[in-house]
């Protein structure tokens, strides 16, 4: 299963960590079955390769502070963008 960059990008800095190990554990569990040669989907370990550089790109940007991952708790609107203090963008001040 492919993981789309969008829901990455919803995800906080502790569910990414989880989905980083998930993902290696996986990939480990893959590369096992290739050398045993009891894997049938050769195409898996290129997948998960791929989902694991897009969380460790998204963990590296918000080191970065190119991007910066929600906090924990913050709301999400429609457009998909997140709210820390969980006030609706039209009632807040500037």
């Amino acid at each position: 299963m492919v993981v789309k960059k969008k829901e990455l990008r919803g995800m906080t800095k502790a569910e990414l960590d989880q989905k980083r190990d998930e993902l290696r554990k996986q990939l480990f569990e893959v590369n096992v079955k290739q050398v045993a040669q009891q894997l049938e989907n050769t195409s898996a370990a290129k997948y998960l390769r791929r989902d694991l550089a897009r969380v460790l790109t998204i963990v590296h940007e918000d080191e970065l502070g190119i991007r910066s991952l929600p906090k924990q708790g913050a709301v999400q609107d429609k457009a998909g963008k997140k709210d820390a203090d969980n006030t609706p963008k039209k009632e807040r001040k500037k």
